[in-house]
């Protein structure tokens, strides 16, 4: 049988808090390889390598982290998300993060009716991932917006042709 020897990775520190200083607790950190080694310890993205929760305090440590740094990703519900490209365990990330917003809205056909089951999508400028959500059976929807800035709605469905709509 081989020997696997396991070397003991750095760790990340830091500060999450609101545009007004107070503490933001239950963010989730999750630090990615700047390199794309593809470590995929916890099956969480395929270039995570570890990730943490903000405690009541807004402080976070995410253990693991290749010496040389990682890319930092936090997200809050409520809030807008943040990345920062390189983060190291010699200096602690302090972040303040700015309140989101929502797009709420209903998706109706031709005659006024709600249409359920239709995908609703958002991308924002500053980012090329895309969220998506269902319309219930109302036709409603609801997706937080994790950046700030504008964004372009689409909808998806078998019997609907799809829109784009463009919020600021």
């Amino acid at each position: 049988a081989g020997v696997l020897v396991l070397r003991k990775g750095g760790r990340i520190r830091g500060l999450v808090r609101s545009r007004s200083g107070k503490p933001i607790a239950g963010a989730r950190v999750t630090a990615t390889d700047i390199f794309k080694t593809r470590h995929a310890i916890h099956q969480i993205d395929e270039d995570c390598i570890s990730w943490a929760t903000t405690d009541a305090d807004g402080k976070f440590t995410v253990l693991g982290t290749p010496d040389r740094g990682a890319s930092i990703h936090i997200s809050a519900r409520g809030h807008h998300e943040y990345s920062t490209q390189h983060a190291n365990q010699y200096s602690p990330v302090v972040v303040q993060l700015e309140k989101g917003g929502t797009a709420r809205g209903k998706v109706v056909d031709a005659t006024g009716k709600p249409l359920a089951g239709v995908m609703v999508r958002t991308n924002s400028e500053h980012s090329e991932k895309i969220y998506s959500v269902k319309t219930n059976a109302a036709g409603e929807f609801s997706e937080p917006l994790r950046f700030p800035g504008r964004y372009r709605l689409s909808t998806i469905h078998k019997d609907v042709l799809g829109t784009r709509q463009e919020w600021s």
